[in-house]
């Protein structure tokens, strides 16, 4: 019986953790503490640059399209071969869209991107729960006031008003 052995910490690729507040934080200090380099961008929505364990990343982009442009120009030759890890609905979304261009230079997480494109939209999330057989809240989408007052007497209360994307 051949037995296999645990890959060496210093084998393993450094991590860029994208955006995430708290999320990033949490993972930055559950890889950092077991030797994993972690890399978190420098910006605000990013607590993940906090840890003793993460090292700064300096980018400014806002767009998905920036952020797209940035990883597959600007930080290709410092970040290649790390593993991409989206801490938040932004950053799935930006490996979804973008995966073609991004897994010719990172590892990035095994994901079905329609699927998790449409997880991030509401709508789309409880017709594929109905679909599938899993009882979900009653929805209704509204694009407007005028919509939302239409259906106001027939809703059951309490109730909750929640944005169709975060």
């Amino acid at each position: 019986m051949q037995v296999k052995h645990k890959k060496d910490i210093s084998e393993l690729p450094p991590v860029i953790l994208l955006d995430g507040g708290v999320v990033s934080l949490s993972v930055a200090r559950s890889l950092g503490a077991k030797g994993i380099p972690v890399y978190s961008l420098n910006i605000p929505q990013n607590f993940g640059r906090y840890s003793k364990y993460s090292t700064r990343i300096q980018f400014t982009g806002e767009s998905i399209e920036e952020w797209a442009h940035w990883l597959t120009n600007d930080a290709i030759e410092q970040m290649r071969g790390a593993v991409i890890f989206p801490c938040s609905d932004y950053t799935i979304e930006l490996v979804a869209r973008y995966r073609t261009q991004l897994e010719n230079h990172y590892i990035l997480p095994e994901i079905n991107d329609s699927l998790m494109l449409a997880m991030l939209d509401k709508a789309e999330t409880y017709k594929i729960a109905d679909k599938i057989g899993i009882s979900a809240p009653k929805t209704w989408c509204v694009n407007s006031l005028e919509e939302i007052e239409g259906i106001m007497s027939s809703l059951p209360y309490p109730c909750a008003l929640k944005p169709r994307f975060s």
